[in-house]
């Protein structure tokens, strides 16, 4: 048998195991909110240092400034 194929059926029946389970369901959730949550703070900071604060007072602009934070 195809080992990727394989793979792929096991993915699939966690996957079916897990959506049978609220608590399971639930704590993807809350990980999947979590990690977006998580992302765009991440993107917005990422950007704010690069195209909109200065070098001018306490942070300074792009990546300097993001190692400041």
């Amino acid at each position: 048998t195809n080992p990727v194929l394989a793979v792929a059926r096991g993915l699939a029946d966690g996957a079916r195991h897990a959506w049978r389970a609220p608590s399971v369901t639930a704590g993807f959730l809350a990980l999947f909110a979590h990690r977006a949550s998580f992302g765009v703070s991440l993107l917005v900071t990422v950007l704010l240092m690069r195209n909109y604060f200065t070098d001018h007072g306490l942070f300074r602009a792009g990546l300097p400034g993001l190692g400041q934070m």
